[in-house]
């Protein structure tokens, strides 16, 4: 996949920028098998002799509601194809920065009118607008997860990359992705308000269902809390410099209030922000660390442990400037 910034396997006759050469089945039209309650009923159903595929679809008649109704293996299909259309980058751990976000539109994303209520989805646009290793180097001090970055002259050259990043266009897109990403995953459209009361979901009935299995946590949950969590940092890292010692890093409320805020607004409002409303995002990490930490029992994961940690050492060094 394009946003771990690695090069994609050549593989005859398959062209990953076009899906509609992937014969990957469908599971669909197998329901009926795989709920058989015995081998008679099971051997009573008949098969499609050509079961339906990603490459046959009609990617562009596809709707949302279709998406919400489809098996969730068949919609995760379905999203992998839409995310391998778009845009490739000319270098792999490098994107082409945009110098004013206003020109981009979340409706234009047909990702996101399709897959609305995606915390997965939201994370593969807001990874496609930015430099994924470079920014996992500067917040892991040098380190990618167990992989140090040998050369002090190469670490500087990313911590300027990720400077001139986070002051383009390219970093707003990001953090309105990353931030509505955030908002799915960590299950903030049910929060308390100031007053005390709880504001209700705003999920639609149809996709109601599908949200509630994506509550189930995955690998690639746990991947996409971690590296949203760190663009919504990279971006909140401003005058750090010029704090004083006696400044404290963002409150819960306040980070959460930050994320549910951005997260309906457009990258170039995002990028209009100033230092002081900027600086409320980096704690993400906060809520990052909170919800992955559960999960990090006995370090038995080492990238998760990893992970857990360079958000704690973020949270902890909120007055030093990183890059």
């Amino acid at each position: 996949m394009s946003f771990l910034e690695q090069p994609r396997a050549a593989v005859l006759g398959l062209d990953y920028s076009d899906p509609r050469t992937l014969p990957i089945p469908l599971s669909m039209a197998t329901l009926q098998l795989w709920d058989a309650q015995n081998y008679q009923e099971w051997s009573s159903i008949s098969q499609p002799a050509m079961p339906a595929t990603v490459g046959a679809t009609i990617l562009e008649t596809i709707t949302a509601a279709d998406i919400a109704s489809i098996p969730a293996f068949d919609a995760s299909l379905f999203l992998v194809a839409y995310v391998l259309q778009l845009p490739q980058r000319r270098s792999l751990t490098k994107i082409n920065l945009l110098d004013d976000a206003s020109s981009i539109s979340m409706s234009h994303f047909r990702i996101i009118n399709l897959f609305p209520y995606s915390p997965i989805a939201m994370s593969h646009l807001a990874l496609h607008y930015t430099p994924l290793h470079t920014l996992l180097s500067v917040s892991g001090d040098s380190w990618v997860f167990n992989k140090k970055v040998l050369q002090a002259t190469d670490f500087m050259e990313h911590q300027r990359q990720l400077e001139k990043w986070r002051d383009s266009g390219s970093a707003a897109v990001a953090v309105a992705f990353a931030s509505r990403a955030l908002k799915l995953f960590l299950g903030l459209q049910r929060c308390v308000s100031k007053d005390g009361s709880t504001a209700a979901s705003s999920i639609p009935p149809p996709f109601q269902q599908r949200a509630q299995q994506q509550q189930r946590k995955e690998i690639s949950d746990f991947w996409g809390i971690y590296v949203c969590s760190l663009i919504c940092w990279a971006f909140g890292h401003v005058g750090a410099a010029s704090r004083s010692e006696a400044s404290k890093a963002p409150t819960r409320r306040a980070a959460v209030q930050w994320i549910l805020k951005a997260s309906d607004m457009e990258p170039g409002r995002i990028q209009q922000m100033s230092e002081q409303e900027r600086q409320a995002g980096s704690g993400a990490v906060n809520l990052a660390r909170a919800s992955l930490e559960k999960d990090c029992l006995g370090g038995r994961s080492i990238l998760l442990a990893d992970a857990v940690g360079v958000l704690k050492k973020l949270e902890e060094g909120d007055n030093y400037r990183r890059f």
